[in-house]
């Protein structure tokens, strides 16, 4: 009987934490080696949605982080106020 209190609060437990790992934003982060540290760099990123960070250190590098934007909420609060519109979520990928 215990052993399958056990299983199931493990069970539970693991539930939780793979909840909370998926609402992580996903962040990738990319080095851009430098062949001179010493000159001014310019970068030339493309995104279609989320944003890029770009942070400078003392290194012979440049790291880009890229994030996702997390998902907006299903209803907006001003959905009230706009009468029958409704917006209409994009699923596509």
């Amino acid at each position: 009987m215990e052993r399958r209190a056990t299983k199931s609060w493990l069970i539970v437990l693991g539930v939780i934490l793979s909840g909370t790992a998926m609402s992580q934003p996903s962040v990738d982060r990319i080095p851009v080696p430098l062949t001179d540290p010493g000159r001014p760099v310019i970068l030339h990123v493309g995104l279609i949605s989320g944003g890029i960070t770009v942070k400078g250190y003392a290194g012979k590098e440049v790291i880009v982080e890229a994030s996702v934007l997390p998902a907006e909420d299903e209803e907006e609060p001003n959905a009230k106020k706009a009468g029958s519109l409704k917006r209409i979520p994009n699923t596509s990928t």
